[in-house]
């Protein structure tokens, strides 16, 4: 007679080792679909294979890939990218911080830092082209869920192969 303990034990092992590669599959295709502007968040997805306990000896292997950390700075702006944001205006400065979009437009090469014309010598950002001082921006994010389009993607696929491996082919 078969030992059920030990049986669900080699069944489990199969789909942590089935998970663990299609975990890296997955965290490939999302960071590669990731924005590119800093990197921070794609060097946030991670993953991780789980072991549950449910009823008895019944078990459930969860895998999990994409920002982990759900008190990180990088979900909440993950959050903005996968549902989007309205059209709205980002000043330079809000309540004497600075908000992030200087940075930004930095980066992206929109503005530059020029000479004001105060005639004091200061220098100001400006906007390339026009020359105008730069005071922020309006910025508006359409949704953007690669999260659940590389899911559907790979779905089938995954579980093809859990299915296989426990099959032994």
């Amino acid at each position: 007679m078969v030992n059920k303990e030990k049986l669900l034990k080699q069944r489990i092992i199969i789909i942590q080792k089935v998970y663990r590669h299609w975990a890296k599959i997955l965290r490939s295709a999302l960071k590669e679909a990731s924005p590119k502007d800093r990197g921070q968040l794609r060097k946030a997805i991670k993953y991780r294979v789980t072991v549950k306990s449910s009823r008895g000896v019944s078990k459930t292997v969860n895998l999990m890939v994409g920002v982990l950390d759900t008190n990180s700075y990088v979900f909440r702006y993950l959050q903005y990218i996968l549902t989007g944001t309205r059209i709205h205006f980002v000043p330079v400065k809000s309540k004497g911080r600075y908000t992030g979009i200087l940075g930004w437009a930095k980066r992206h090469g929109i503005i530059y830092h020029g000479l004001s014309n105060t005639g004091k010598g200061e220098y100001t950002w400006r906007w390339h082209g026009t020359g105008k001082v730069f005071k922020g921006m309006t910025t508006g994010m359409t949704p953007n869920n690669y999260f659940a389009r590389i899911h559907n993607r790979y779905r089938k696929k995954i579980r093809a192969s859990v299915q296989k491996a426990l099959k032994g082919r």
